[in-house]
């Protein structure tokens, strides 16, 4: 009799707590309908569904569709209030890039529940859900990192105006493509993401870390849409965020990499990332459709080093560019804009690749021996470096005989006013002088038959054997054309072109010699900030930018302003628009990549841009600087 009575009493009082508890969740959902989407439930046993919050700024709509809003606000409502409500973990379950998923919260108290303690519960939620009504991710997320806020500002939140809204898509364009990004500074993530950080104070550190943390739990995010047209074809550029900051990825994939290392969440931990990479190329695929599909994906930044040029992703799913190609071209171009600028001989001029042995890096190598008198290589403090660097070397040899050999079968004659630099300089020295000599030895013999049969191609071999010619040939047993540095060799140098996967400031005033060409195509940048203050002692820029076609603007947080963009995107977009539909500078660089990016780029208007410092344009009338 007693347990009868004892269990309709706990059925009675679960009904009425119940409908009470609905009903006060119901008053919520109708003054924050933009936060809540519904409430559902039996009993005490509630289901409190969020929107998607497409209303809201960039990271509260991040949460809402990758269904971790909810988790936000149960961390928020433990640490002020002390309440445990229940957020559903399989929220940040992987699968299925790009697809949303719900944003719930569980409330399932105790049949003992009073109607005070469940106000209490709901003063937390409404003070929580004004917090997001007023775009304040700030007092939202502050106790993550030791930010405790005082109760006022926490009930009378700042409201922060929404800077970057959900993105719209136009109706009529011609050609698709996806870009993979990521944030490559704090101030970035900032302006973006957490806008509201600007009206309060907080340890960056601590913000670092926690963000450090957090990344491996996000998805790739649609961050921005574009359109770039050019003689009445426009593509549409889609750009798709994955969470990291650059030494992350960094420490993430060196660590990887060191020769040995036998622990298991070091290969883990990289794969991770370049899984979330792949879901950012996936991502970017399926925001085509039936009728414009993604014809190609560019990776932007580290994107592209920690995949290791894209060959760590799968081209069957969606055609891959790494930009590298169009990135050396504009290099390469820039500097030799700087020298006629300067009405500086660059044949005469000695240039210093650091990061040489990187893909960028060794084919600007090749590129520059076309123009420069000599050059050093600078590579890392790897235990290899010396070994990839005379591979780079021999890259360069390989490529200047292979254009000897294309001048050189038409006609002899006029094969050395067409070459310039190192180029040349082996030409005139190393060539020529046995071209019609008889009594060649051995080597020299094979190089030269070689070289004069059409019927040969040029190999490694014969980039060998060039090399041993110059060696012999040099009273120091050297080659004098290339040689392997350090960066205190950089003094040495009239030319420096600076390509790395260093998040650090490599380069400062003092590394380089008064009145050289400084070029740096790293981001984020290797160049040290102390540049700014000596414009009038180095032509110093950051490279690999192009301007796109007239008209065109991409307006959007850490992209370049006045039409232009990086070279990586530029690349992208040059695939679209000349109709590329498989991938491109994937893997190992060559030449004819960065040769076929050019000719693109003269056929779509695209040009070498403006030369920046950080996010200055460096006038170029005010270089005093003379050679």
């Amino acid at each position: 009799m007693y347990l009868a009575e004892n269990d309709n009493f706990l059925l009675k009082n679960t009904k009425i707590k119940g409908e009470y508890l609905k009903g006060q969740l119901l008053k919520l959902k109708e003054k924050y309908p933009k936060v809540v989407k519904e409430v559902r439930g039996k009993g005490l046993i509630t289901g409190l569904e969020f929107q998607d919050l497409s209303d809201y700024g960039p990271i509260l709509r991040y949460a809402g569709r990758q269904g971790f809003i909810s988790l936000l606000v149960t961390s928020y409502i433990l640490n002020y209030h002390k309440i445990r409500v229940l957020a559903p973990l399989t929220t940040l379950f992987k699968g299925n890039p790009g697809k949303k998923r719900e944003s719930i919260l569980r409330i399932q108290p105790s049949v003992f529940i009073t109607n005070k303690e469940i106000d209490r519960l709901i003063n937390a939620l409404d003070e929580t859900f004004n917090i997001i009504d007023s775009n304040n991710e700030f007092c939202l997320l502050g106790f993550m990192f030791e930010k405790n806020l005082s109760e006022g500002d926490r009930k009378n939140p700042i409201k922060v105006p929404i800077y970057y809204p959900e993105i719209k898509s136009r109706a009529e364009f011609d050609a698709r493509i996806g870009f993979i990004i990521h944030i490559t500074e704090m101030k970035h993530l900032i302006d973006y993401y957490l806008p509201s950080f600007r009206e309060y104070s907080y340890d960056n550190n601590k913000l670092l870390t926690w963000w450090n943390k957090l990344c491996r739990f996000l998805e790739p995010d649609v961050m921005h849409r574009t359109y770039i047209e050019f003689d009445g074809f426009i593509v549409e550029a889609n750009f798709v965020s994955v969470p990291y900051f650059p030494k992350y990825m960094i420490k993430i994939y060196s660590n990887a990499k060191i020769p040995g290392n036998t622990n298991p969440f070091s290969q883990k931990y990289l794969l991770e990332m370049q899984d979330k990479i792949m879901d950012a190329a996936i991502l970017a695929r399926d925001l085509g459709d039936e009728r414009i599909t993604t014809s190609i994906v560019g990776l932007g930044a580290y994107t592209s080093i920690v995949t290791e040029n894209g060959t760590s992703m799968n081209d069957y799913e969606i055609p891959i560019t790494t930009g590298n190609a169009y990135t050396t071209a504009l290099m390469g171009q820039g500097i030799i804009k700087a020298s006629e600028i300067m009405n500086f001989d660059i044949s005469e001029a000695n240039a210093a690749v650091v990061g040489a042995s990187g893909n960028i890096g060794s084919i600007l190598c090749a590129l520059l021996s076309f123009y420069c008198r000599k050059i050093t290589l600078i590579g890392s403090e790897k235990s290899d470096s010396d070994i990839r660097l005379n591979n780079t070397i021999l890259y360069c040899l390989k490529t200047i005989l292979i254009e000897i050999k294309e001048q050189v079968n038409p006609s002899v004659d006029s094969i050395e006013g067409n070459l310039q630099g190192i180029a040349k300089r082996i030409y005139i020295n190393n060539i020529m002088p046995f071209i019609n000599k008889d009594n060649k030895d051995g080597k020299i013999n094979i190089l030269i038959n070689d070289i004069l049969n059409p019927e040969v191609k040029i190999s490694a071999d014969h980039a060998l054997i060039l090399n041993e010619i110059i060696t012999d040939n040099s009273p120091t047993k050297e080659n004098q054309y290339f040689t392997i540095g350090k960066i205190n060799n950089l003094k040495e140098c009239q030319v420096v072109a600076i390509a790395t996967n260093s998040p650090d400031k490599l380069i400062t005033p003092d590394s380089v010699n008064e009145g050289s060409i400084v070029c740096c195509a790293s981001v984020p940048s290797n160049l040290d900030e102390a540049f700014k203050d000596h414009l009038d002692k180095y032509f110093v820029f950051d490279g690999g930018f192009t301007k796109m076609p007239e008209g065109n603007i991409i307006d959007f947080v850490g992209m370049p302003k006045n039409g232009m963009t990086y070279g990586c995107l530029g690349e992208t977009l040059l695939m679209a628009f000349g109709g590329q539909n498989s991938s491109f500078a994937k893997g190992e660089l060559n030449i004819k990549q960065v040769m076929k990016t050019i000719e693109l780029a003269g056929t779509f208007k695209f040009e070498v841009g403006d030369f920046r410092l950080g996010d200055s344009i460096v006038d170029i009338n005010r270089i005093t600087i003379k050679r």
